[in-house]
Parts: C-alpha cells; sequence; structure tokens
C-alpha cells in the first residue's frame, strides 16, 4: 500500500498503478517479489522516486511525503530597484524594470522594492507551488521638500494716542519695525 497526498498518480517500474484516495491512499495488488522503482508525481508538487522491495505474503506500506514545488515571482518595476523576499536580497531589476525570482517556497512571502529617490513599495502576496506569479510594483518619487518660504515683514503700531512723527523713531530689526516714542531737548 502506498500513502501519500490525495489523488497524486503512483508508478511501479513506469507503468501507472492508478491515483491515490482522497485519504492519499493506493493498494498496489499482484506484485512481484524483488526490487522496484516506485514513483508518485501531483501537480504542484516535487515527483518523489523511492526504491522499495516487494517480499513474498508481506504487505509492504510506503510513506510518500511530496514536496510543494517553488514558484516563480515576476515583478516589474523602476529600473534599477532593489527586490527583498522575506527580508532577504533576491536581485535587482533589469533596464527594462523587470526582474523574475525563481525557486520561491509557496506560501505568503512580504515583498519590498526599493529604488534611491523613490518611496518604497511594501506588500503581500501569495506564492502557488510550481506556478508564476506576476507583480506590478509601481515606486513612486519621494516628494520635495518644499522651498524656504520668504522672510514675512510685519509692523507693530504703540497703542495709545496718535503720536507726532517728529516724535517716532522707527527701528528695524529681525525683520520687524518697532516704534519708540522719544523726547527731544
Amino acid at each position: 500500500m502506498v500513502e501519500t497526498s490525495p489523488y497524486a498518480e503512483v508508478y511501479l517500474d513506469d507503468e501507472r498503478q492508478g491515483q491515490t484516495s482522497q485519504a492519499g491512499r493506493l493498494v498496489i495488488g499482484n506484485v512481484k517479489p524483488g526490487d522496484h522503482t516506485l514513483r508518485v508525481t501531483l501537480a504542484g508538487k516535487k515527483d518523489a522516486e523511492a526504491q522499495v522491495t516487494a517480499t513474498v505474503a508481506r504487505d509492504t506500506k510506503v510513506e510518500v511525503n511530496l514536496l510543494d514545488l517553488p514558484g516563480t515571482i515576476v515583478i516589474q518595476s523602476s529600473p534599477g530597484a532593489e527586490v527583498f523576499l522575506d527580508d532577504t536580497h533576491r536581485g535587482i531589476t533589469d533596464s527594462g524594470g523587470d526582474l523574475t525570482v525563481r525557486e520561491v517556497p509557496g506560501g505568503l512571502q512580504a515583498l519590498r522594492v526599493t529604488a534611491r529617490g523613490k518611496r518604497d513599495f511594501v506588500g503581500q502576496l501569495t506564492v502557488e507551488p510550481g506556478k508564476e506569479s506576476a507583480v506590478k510594483a509601481m515606486l513612486t518619487e519621494l516628494e520635495q521638500p518644499p522651498p524656504p518660504q520668504p522672510a514675512l515683514e510685519t509692523s507693530a503700531r504703540a497703542a495709545g494716542p496718535p503720536v507726532q512723527p517728529s516724535r517716532l523713531l522707527l527701528l528695524n530689526g529681525c525683520g520687524a519695525t518697532f516704534p519708540y516714542l522719544f523726547e527731544v531737548v
């Protein structure tokens, strides 16, 4: 009996024996005693192969663990952008802004794309085993700080009765005008 993933195809010495059940089991009958090559395949999984020995009057149970195929991510972004998956540097986009990252484990991946003078692209994507995922990671220009504002001119006026111009001295400093009263002697 073979135990593996549900609906996997099972081959013994390159002859198809059938498909495993929903529970992942398949019984192979009438196997000649001796050494045999068992191969198990399933879409999205790496093929597994094992050498097994069948004996007379004894059932042989073989457990086969199928591993996920790695996925591929095709990233389109700004030329020269650096690409990180789960905080691991995976490459730099070419002059057209493209990068293909191979051998990516299936499942949820954290993606970060950076480039000088641009705002980082940060996101998550689910990589399907054995499949290619495409991502457009468009980077926007960082905002430039606004130019400095010109100094504001302000003026102040003393409270109280109007002052005759001959008795008013205006002092300029620090961008402001300050009125001072003085007595002429």
